[in-house]
């Protein structure tokens, strides 16, 4: 372990700790000893995380108070410390303590919660996918279609939950009317989280179109997906569902997938930035 390292280690204990274990001597006193330095950037430091988990999961700290939510950030902190520079990569683990949170075990539902908030971060923060070329997908023929397989766009997520969270998701937002009682018997939702024009946005699926994206996912064909769609209800108006997914980028046709007899220029799929 080189000198760097054996520094920065000791450095993060002492970070996490309440004196200075590893780093006497090495931090010179100023205007301050060397223990209220460090407390002081202890503290900013805290609060800096504090404030990026907020902003994340609002509705999350809605839901428990601002009270429970700092005493949950508390307990997160010191199980899960940020490992990356980029604090935008930083609560990703949320929704698995969450679910293992023992003072949280009387709302089932707040780690599906804390699910789809960090989705909506997610897909805030992703790049752009692929383009969709509408025209050469509708000429390739019908037995090519049913073939293809289809992956999320990077700026979309899917999620299936037991619980309302749509409902709840949407009762709870900032500056809107105040959290109306929800119904958790009235069983689980699926929500797509997308951003058309760089605005996330979440859409509750009925489960005909729930069952089409989680079939696709799951790296079905899209002919098999539709038929499972279908099953759910007969009269859903499929055509016009798969052509709002593919303008809209949710859905992205998969190269492998498309047949070596179509030429590279007619792929319905082009990467971005890519020629034709």
């Amino acid at each position: 372990m080189s000198a760097l390292n054996r520094l920065q280690r000791a450095f993060a204990e002492d970070l996490w700790g309440s004196d200075l274990k590893h780093l006497q001597g090495l931090i010179p006193d100023g205007r301050l000893p060397a223990v209220r330095l460090l407390q002081v950037y202890r503290n900013n430091f805290r609060i800096s995380l504090t404030e990026a988990l907020e902003a994340v999961y609002p509705v999350m700290q809605r839901l428990v108070g601002e009270d429970f939510f700092r005493y949950l950030i508390d307990r997160y902190l010191r199980n899960h410390p940020p490992t990356c520079g980029d604090l935008t990569q930083f609560g990703d683990r949320m929704a698995a303590f969450v679910a293992g949170f023992q003072p949280a075990a009387g709302l089932p539902y707040l780690a599906d919660i804390a699910r789809l908030e960090w989705a909506c971060h997610e897909v805030f923060h992703a790049p752009d996918d692929a383009t969709v070329d509408l025209d050469a997908l509708s000429q390739m023929p019908a037995e090519d279609l049913a073939g293809l397989r289809f992956h999320l766009g990077a700026a979309c997520r899917l999620l299936m939950s037991d619980f309302p969270v749509y409902r709840i998701w949407q009762s709870n937002q900032a500056g809107g009317d105040e959290p109306t009682t929800i119904d958790l018997d009235r069983g689980g939702e699926t929500v797509l989280v997308l951003r058309p024009q760089w605005t996330v946005q979440l859409w509750a699926l009925q489960a005909p179109a729930g069952r089409l994206l989680a079939s696709l996912c799951r790296g079905e064909p899209l002919g098999e997906a539709v038929d499972q769609a279908l099953m759910l209800d007969g009269t859903f108006d499929l055509q016009s569902l798969l052509s709002r997914y593919l303008a809209g980028g949710v859905l992205i046709p998969q190269f492998d997938s498309i047949p070596s007899s179509i030429p590279r220029h007619l792929h319905p799929a082009v990467p971005e930035g890519a020629g034709s």
